[in-house]
């Protein structure tokens, strides 16, 4: 479980979970997996990820935080 929070903006509250179909199917009679989440988060993540601006986010946060630590 991870949330985009920290690879976006603070203030986008969309996470994900990584499981087994088996493991969906238990988890999805919890009920935060519809808190109401608004769709255009969920359409800008959506959107970050399938023309790859998400895995440029990643790289520059990674390059940022190295020369961070390295200082």
């Amino acid at each position: 479980m991870n949330s985009f929070s920290y690879l976006i903006v603070p203030g986008v509250r969309t996470g994900w979970i990584y499981t087994s179909k088996s493991n969906i199917n238990k988890l999805s009679i919890f009920s935060y997996f519809s808190l109401g989440v608004a769709n255009i988060n969920e359409g800008m993540i959506s959107s970050m990820i399938d023309t790859g601006k998400l895995d440029m986010a990643i790289k520059r946060i990674k390059k940022t935080l190295k020369k961070r630590r390295d200082f």
